[in-house]
């Protein structure tokens, strides 16, 4: 079936490997397109998995996953379910049938011109020259902004194999491979196949996930994956000079599509030669002149001359991309020594000290990456700028701003779909996350994407599709920190202790332990054990001081005292937030300490933390328009002014819920104290029906017992004895000398 077709409302272009539906628009890989073809080809027929890889594979040998894989990106594209299928249905132990119906698309008739007539030979011979010359000027032209034949096409990718290291010297090894593709990744012209899903196919191969990826290796990978192209990289001495070779082939065939090769004169000249080489690749490849003009910043400009500080870097980025933060540190340190203007070790620095909670090391970082970004390529410049907004500033809709440009410039690059995720998910976009993290996994099965996607899920109160994403990602050899805390929340949350403790045991002697004993603490206290809960948060403390995570130290500390005043015990939550604020003055200190100690009364001393958030971060978008409302709400509320609470959150009730559920229940127990009980019950009722926005905070509790005490103040006793019942359920294994759990009790005793 050659040329456009449909499926169901789909426009398929099998020539271009894209779907269309309406303003959506879906490019998936050559191989997955051959499946969708031949499955177009048999509509209506089952098909077993052995015929369909006989078809597109021809005999070369593939496993069952590869295959699995192409169904899977297909459901992705069309938006199709599995369980209930509009286009593609799994037949139990037959294999695949598309029931969508096919059709072709009407074709374009083309008229054939009447020929003009012929011109004198000598009266006109003027207009030749004339014409000829306007062709050559057309022509060079159209190879400026338009190159013709090109090798590669915008939706192919290409897999980099290790580079030939025959010098000797192991600085090049790992080094010249990933400077090779940080410049390649300035153009939105090449989509660089990700090392990681790579290596995915390396035990399907009989080979080890961490064995070098030769030219015969990365050939098989090609053919398994159905990639285009494969670069291959080498590096040998010529007397005192060295050769820089760089060879792409077709990943089908093995036919070499486009090689350069460059002699360097010393060890210095490396990666700025690299470069050059790289650059005159990719004209061959097909690149337009322009496109090559404006993404094109010299790698040593871009990154850095001295190969010792990239080496260094290149074992932090793979420590980082493992998600090893704290091992990958001291690498990206070690760089700066080396080169002390190489941004994107900075850039990357933030990253691991955010992941750490270390917030301050992580802003200073970004500032300093964001000082350098006029040095970078493009797309590193434009990532710098979304990390300094997001940890610098905290603008985060500038943030958002800066990835949209990110997104149009490079759309097939699913590192800058997954940021962009993560953003929306902070500002309560979830559905736009939800988006955004699919289309990450769709074009490379990003692995941080899975993680993200399935926290999306939870915030949208779909636990089960949550567990789902994570299950598809660890049937592909993918698992880290942020999968495994997202396991834990789920179990947690489907009341399933077995699967919570497995996630421990992962975590246990790693640098993630510290946040899973948090998390631990978390669950005990949310569940009303809040003695259990403090010898989680101190091993987590201890754990974290063992490893000098000061700020970690401070947060799980402020994170107990908030525990503590929410629950009755007043004295033991003021020390937390004094020994907080003496470990860090970050603004999530500032702000769970500002909770705590208007909880307990202590409102002037709230008030001037309220201040000092205020003015040290002016932009800030969360803290200006959620958390300093949220404060100023709370120290009116315990100054006895429920309706200033509620004049005070304005519209950031409306705005913020999906990122906190604290507005709501302010304004549940302001509306409460004023009588308003309707109006109370509907902003309790909104926090308990979106638990997984933020499962592990004292407002979900609160939120249980404040509808039954806003039930029983309205004089609705049979519901409201029925909602006391509730928190208790929840609370079934409490600590019975805790003050809330007591005054519950004594509530309900008098509602009988």
């Amino acid at each position: 079936m050659n040329g456009e077709f449909h499926v169901g409302n789909w426009l398929v272009q099998r020539d271009l490997n894209r779907m269309s539906n309406g303003d959506k628009t879906v490019q998936v890989e050559p191989k997955v397109m051959e499946v969708l073809v031949f499955l177009a080809e048999h509509a209506g027929e089952v098909l077993s998995r052995e015929k369909i890889v006989r078809a597109i594979w021809n005999g070369t040998y593939v496993s069952d996953e590869v295959l699995t894989y192409g169904i899977s990106e297909l459901r992705h594209a069309f938006d199709d379910d599995a369980k209930n299928p509009q286009i593609i249905q799994t037949i139990p132990r037959r294999g695949y049938r598309l029931i969508a119906p096919v059709s072709r698309s009407p074709q374009v008739q083309i008229k054939e011109s009447p020929r003009p007539p012929a011109q004198p030979p000598r009266k006109r011979r003027w207009i030749y020259l004339i014409s000829f010359a306007g062709l050559v000027v057309l022509v060079a032209s159209l190879a400026w902004y338009h190159p013709w034949s090109p090798a590669l096409e915008p939706s192919d990718f290409i897999l980099l194999t290790d580079f030939v290291n025959t010098t000797g010297d192991p600085v090049f090894d790992g080094t010249l491979k990933h400077a090779l593709a940080m410049h390649l990744t300035q153009t939105p012209f090449l989509n660089i196949f990700p090392e990681e899903r790579a290596r995915e196919t390396l035990p399907y191969m009989g080979h080890q996930q961490d064995e070098p990826i030769t030219r015969e290796v990365g050939r098989e990978i090609c053919v398994r994956r159905g990639i285009k192209a494969m670069l291959i990289g080498s590096i040998a001495t010529l007397g005192r000079d060295y050769v820089i070779s760089l060879e792409v082939l077709n990943g089908q065939t093995g036919d070499v599509i486009a090689r350069e090769q460059l002699d360097v004169e010393s060890k210095e000249e490396i990666l700025r030669s690299l470069g050059m080489v790289a650059t005159n690749l990719r004209r061959k490849l097909g690149e337009s002149m322009k496109s090559v003009g404006k993404f094109d910043v010299p790698l040593e400009q871009a990154t850095t001359a001295s190969l010792d500080a990239f080496k260094a870097y290149s074992t932090g980025r793979r420590n980082l991309v493992s998600g090893r933060f704290a091992e990958a540190i001291p690498h990206y340190r070690r760089a700066l020594e080396f080169d002390p203007d190489f941004a994107s070790s900075y850039d990357d620095l933030a990253w691991c000290y955010d992941a750490l909670a270390q917030r301050d090391l992580a802003a200073e970082s970004a500032s300093k990456a964001f000082k350098l970004r006029d040095r970078v390529s493009e797309y590193e410049k434009l990532s710098i700028l979304s990390i300094y907004y997001l940890m610098a500033t905290g603008e985060i809709d500038k943030a958002i701003e800066t990835l949209e440009v990110m997104r149009t410039i490079y759309p097939r690059s699913a590192p800058v779909h997954n940021t962009l995720g993560g953003r929306y998910a902070s500002v309560g976009e979830f559905e736009k996350a939800v988006e955004c993290y699919r289309e990450a996994i769709r074009l490379t099965r990003h692995p941080n994407a899975y993680a993200g996607l399935a926290s999306a899920y939870l915030r949208l109160n779909r636990y089960r599709e949550a567990k789902e994403v994570i299950g598809e990602a660890r049937t592909h050899g993918i698992d880290n920190r942020d999968m495994r805390f997202q396991l834990y929340v789920i179990a947690f949350l489907q009341g399933d202790p077995a699967a919570m403790i497995d996630q421990v045991r992962w975590a246990m002697g790693k640098p993630d332990e510290v946040f899973m004993l948090a998390r631990q603490a978390n669950a005990a206290a949310v569940s009303g054990q809040l003695q259990e809960a403090r010898v989680f948060f101190s091993q987590a403390v201890e754990a974290a001081r063992r490893r000098d995570l000061k700020n970690a130290v401070a947060e799980l500390t402020a994170d107990s005292g908030r525990w503590e005043a929410f629950f009755g015990n007043s004295k033991e939550a003021c020390e937390h937030a004094k020994d907080a604020l003496a470990g860090s003055r970050d603004w999530r200190i500032l702000f769970r300490t500002a909770m705590t100690l208007a909880r307990c009364g202590r409102t002037d001393e709230a008030q001037a933390l309220v201040d000092e958030m205020s003015g040290r971060y002016p932009t800030h978008t969360y803290i200006q328009n959620v958390s300093l409302p949220i404060i100023r709400a709370f120290i009116e509320l315990a100054r006895g002014n429920p309706a200033e609470a509620i004049r005070l959150l304005g519209a950031s009730r409306d705005r913020a819920w999906r990122v906190s559920l604290w507005p709501a229940y302010i304004a549940g127990e302001a509306y409460l104290r004023m009588g308003a009980g309707t109006e109370a019950r509907a902003e309790l009722q909104k926090i308990i029906d979106h638990r997984g926005i933020d499962p592990f905070s004292p407002v979900y509790p609160l939120a249980k017992l404040g509808l039954a005490r806003a039930l029983a103040a309205s004089g609705q006793k049979e519901k409201g004895r029925k909602a006391y019942q509730d928190f208790f359920t929840l609370w079934k294994s409490a600590d019975e000398d805790m003050p809330l759990f007591r005054l519950a009790l004594s509530e309900y005793a008098r509602l009988k």
